[in-house]
């Protein structure tokens, strides 16, 4: 999960947010910059015409900014979050005791 972050990456645009890894993969963005170099589809399977993850994962935004934020061009699989099921997403919400956490 990432909140309130800023996705960056340098090179011709073949970066993605993620690639399911595990049938069951999770990663979610939240209120999130992302950079121009990300493709439009944003998400990608982890061997295309080889694996199927992407059947099983849960991919994730909610109020992506920035050029590379283009939710009309994501892949059909990938959610697009409302405010309240995001709310659950929070890191408030999913770690409630925090004092583990180094805070910046």
């Amino acid at each position: 999960m990432f909140e309130h972050g800023s996705e960056t990456a340098a090179g011709s645009g073949h970066c993605d947010l993620g690639r399911a890894w595990r049938p069951c993969a999770q990663m979610v963005f939240l209120d999130t910059r992302i950079d121009p170099a990300l493709i439009p589809e944003g998400w990608r399977e982890l061997q295309p015409g080889r694996t199927e993850t992407c059947k099983t994962a849960h991919f994730a935004e909610h109020r992506s900014s920035g050029l590379g934020a283009n939710a009309g061009q994501r892949v059909a699989w990938v959610v697009m979050l409302d405010e309240l099921v995001a709310h659950r997403w929070r890191l408030a919400q999913v770690f409630p005791h925090r004092n583990w956490i180094a805070e910046r």
